[in-house]
């Protein structure tokens, strides 16, 4: 089994799984991870082919992607190597707002990053071309400093770059949040606190726009539905969860079996320890 880790260290290399908006949630969330702890993470040709970056593709998909010749480009982050509106402020996975604004109870796989090369930047809109031949070779997707490799920082929306996958023997965890969905009632709360939050904002002279004023913004806004569920119980089921799937696929395969966190580096699968028993003072 891979060791316990501190999630949250500088150099943290993650990947976010993504997918369209599914129901029943919790069985369309532990396919698709079982589909990626079987075959890795196979990475999107396009934002158009698979709805938006870091996709992770089906095996099915995938073949079809290689037969019609596309790059396949697994996106990811590495913590504290960030820039854009941000400004290296990812000092914690928590922070990152495609785990914290999605009620879909995304999911993060932590893979080691040690094992690939980084090279230059790619400039932003270029996806890497389908015979570059660069495999293991990681980039940021934009450097907007136009630092060197090694201290590239890449633009939160998109993060890093590598192709054309990420295999299951590279994982070194997998980081989950669960969320749950506000009553009308909490909902209609929320939305008031937040946009009596940004006209005060405006009154003292910030920058605010319009739609950040308008309750009905924030109202056909799904992420204003979900917060972050709490219940230990919850969380446990989910992380059971999880590890019910990774003991499926790696039967057999000790050395493929990895830990689960939940956002905030708490330990719950296989054994519960929590954040403050395995970070790493830098």
């Amino acid at each position: 089994m891979k060791q316990p880790l501190d999630i949250n260290q500088k150099g943290n290399a993650y990947s976010i799984v993504s997918w369209e908006y599914p129901t029943p949630i919790i069985k369309r969330n532990i396919s698709r991870l079982e589909s990626i702890l079987r075959n890795g993470l196979l990475g999107t040709a396009s934002i158009q082919r698979n709805g938006g970056f870091g996709v992770n593709t089906t095996k099915f998909d995938y073949g079809n992607l290689l037969a019609e010749g596309h790059k396949r480009s697994v996106f990811f982050h590495i913590l504290g190597r960030l820039s854009g509106d941000h400004d290296q402020s990812y000092k914690s996975i928590d922070q990152n707002g495609y785990l914290l604004g999605d009620p879909k109870n995304q999911i993060g796989i932590l893979f080691d990053l040690s094992l690939f090369q980084e090279g230059q930047s790619y400039g932003l809109g270029a996806l890497p071309k389908k015979d570059d031949g660069e495999n293991g070779v990681y980039r940021a997707y934009n450097n907007q400093k136009g630092l060197a490799p090694g201290e590239a920082l890449a633009y939160s929306d998109y993060g890093f770059v590598i192709s054309p996958m990420i295999s299951p023997e590279h994982f070194l965890g997998i980081i989950f949040k669960r969320n749950k969905e506000l009553t009308p009632q909490e909902h209609e709360k929320r939305i008031e606190h937040e946009v009596a939050k940004n006209i005060q904002m405006h009154r003292e002279g910030k920058s605010i726009s319009y739609y950040e004023m308008d309750r009905d913004h924030y109202r056909e806004d799904w992420r204003y539905r979900f917060i972050e569920e709490n219940n230990p119980e919850k969380l446990e089921q989910r992380a059971n969860e999880i590890a019910s799937e990774i003991l499926n696929v790696n039967t057999g395969q000790p050395d493929l079996i990895i830990p689960v966190f939940d956002i905030h580096g708490n330990m719950w699968w296989p054994e519960k320890v929590p954040y403050t028993e395995l970070k790493v003072n830098e």
